[in-house]
């Protein structure tokens, strides 16, 4: 990772759920493979593609717009 986008948090009725997003640059978009069995598919989409699509939480939009906003901290933030 090059920087840390934010830290989000959501409360559910039986669970609390902390996203830690950071960002990276690619040169060119990487295989990917679902990481539980609850991810259908990964897949590299553009975020007005997003905006359309079920996901599992409307954090990922929101980490999505926060970066295009300008929330970039250093890895240094983290200790």
């Amino acid at each position: 990772p090059q920087g840390m986008v934010g830290l989000y948090h959501l409360e559910l009725p039986h669970k609390t759920f902390w996203c830690h997003v950071f960002y990276a640059r690619l040169p060119a978009p990487v295989d990917t493979v679902p990481e539980d069995s609850d991810i259908l598919r990964c897949l590299w989409l553009t975020p007005e593609a997003l905006e359309n699509r079920p996901l599992r939480s409307h954090l990922v939009v929101e980490a999505i717009r926060d970066f295009e906003a300008g929330s970039h901290y250093p890895l240094s933030v983290l200790r």
